[in-house]
C-alpha cells in the first residue's frame, strides 16, 4: 500500500489550511501536487509552490519562511517544499 494520501477528507483540509496560510504570506503564490505521509510522530505535507518570475524573494527563502509558518501553524505537521518559478 502507497503511504502517499492523495485523496481522504483529511488530505483536503490540510490543503485548505496550507493554501490559506500561503494566500496570507502572499496572495500570488500558488500551489500543486499536494499530498501527505502520515507517520506515527508527524505528518508530511508535501507540495510545490509557485511564485512569478522576477519574485521579490529568492526560492530558498520562500521555501524556508512556507516551511516555518506551517509548521508553526499546523501542529504536528512537517512541510516539504519545492518551490518553482511561473512561466507564464
Amino acid at each position: 500500500m502507497d503511504p502517499v494520501a492523495t485523496n481522504d477528507e483529511t488530505l483536503s483540509a490540510y490543503k485548505e489550511d496550507v493554501m490559506t496560510l500561503i494566500s496570507y504570506y502572499d496572495d500570488v503564490i500558488t500551489i500543486h501536487d499536494f499530498r501527505m505521509v502520515p507517520g506515527t510522530t508527524h505528518t508530511n505535507l508535501i507540495f510545490d509552490a509557485v511564485v512569478p518570475a522576477n519574485y521579490k524573494k529568492t526560492n530558498d527563502v520562500v521555501k524556508e519562511e512556507l516551511t516555518e509558518l506551517v509548521q508553526r501553524e499546523i501542529e504536528g505537521c512537517y512541510a516539504v517544499i519545492t518551490v518553482e518559478q511561473s512561466y507564464v
